[in-house]
């Protein structure tokens, strides 16, 4: 069902953190990620123009990890997606504890098996913050709730790399009350408890 586009003097974009939305916080959950720079014994190899991001599933379908590119000249990043017992909640008003020992250990054995230019110990790690919807797919749309709101949720700890096309999305949403992306998939009223 097509909600009529408010007025343009009645309409709200909202882009949530991991804080969240009312409307979707009981569906929400917030977990530890660790990220980490590996230093690169071919920084060549590495750089962009060269070592594209990447997004790697693991044999049987076990987790997921990905990588980006050298942008430093000098390391490598690479973090778990999702994995076997990294799903640390967090309370997103104190943030991720920061990383350890066990935190390089879980990517040593990856990086040295698949990425043999790397050096296997991390130069720095950085704890972050994944939201995740039950599916683990974005919350993008309307809400019917309230008029002339549309909510962008559930961003895990990378919804940055999608802002053109959901920043595009949302646009055509508060200023039209319809987009012609295909973002049915993300709708924010699909975690809604059934009626009755």
């Amino acid at each position: 069902m097509e909600t009529p586009a408010p007025s343009t003097t009645d309409v709200v974009v909202v882009g949530l953190g991991a804080m969240g939305s009312p409307a979707l916080a009981p569906r929400l959950r917030v977990v530890r990620r660790v990220q980490a720079w590996f230093a690169s014994t071919t920084p060549e190899a590495f750089s962009p123009r060269v070592f594209p991001i990447f997004v790697r599933n693991q044999r049987g379908g076990s987790g997921a990890w990905y990588g980006c590119p050298s942008l430093d000249g000098a390391s490598v990043k690479v973090a778990l997606h999702d994995w076997p017992g990294i799903d640390e909640p967090v309370d997103p008003t104190r943030g991720p504890r920061p990383p350890d020992d066990a935190d390089a250990e879980q990517l040593t054995g990856i990086v040295a098996e698949t990425l043999p230019e790397l050096r296997p110990w991390p130069l720095r790690m950085k704890a972050c913050m994944y939201t995740l919807t039950p599916d683990q797919h974005f919350a993008v749309g309307q809400r019917r709730d309230l008029p002339g709101l549309t909510l962008l949720a559930g961003f895990s700890g990378h919804g940055y790399k999608f802002a053109p096309v959901l920043g595009e999305a949302a646009a055509q949403l508060a200023l039209n009350g319809v987009t012609d992306l295909p973002i049915d998939l993300f709708g924010p009223h699909r975690f809604d408890d059934p009626p009755g």
